[in-house]
């Protein structure tokens, strides 16, 4: 399993509306979260996703909404587009 350097934003899982880094992995659970001394968060798969290019060269911004209407954003690399999709089983993908 790879895991994936990003920063994420999501106030209802994370308590914080503030970018947090961590890394993202998946499993057949589903997408996990993990910070720095903090325990793993599970994230929601099988919403959609909206990217877009960020202001930092070489990097991504994934807006993701579950099918809650719970949003997420998560900025990571470019390279990495393709594990994070699959790792958040992304029904729908649309770029800006």
């Amino acid at each position: 399993m790879v895991e994936v350097p990003c920063r994420v934003s999501w106030r209802r899982g994370l308590g914080r509306r503030a970018f947090v880094y961590g890394k993202l992995s998946g499993g057949e659970d589903g997408a996990l979260f993990a910070r720095p001394v903090r325990r793993p968060v599970p994230l929601p798969v099988g919403g959609s996703a909206v990217t877009s290019s960020s202001w930092r060269p070489g990097m991504q911004v994934l807006d993701y909404r579950t099918h809650d209407g719970d949003e997420l954003r998560i900025l990571h690399y470019e390279d990495d587009v393709e594990l994070v999709v699959r790792y958040l089983r992304c029904a729908e993908i649309v770029d800006r």
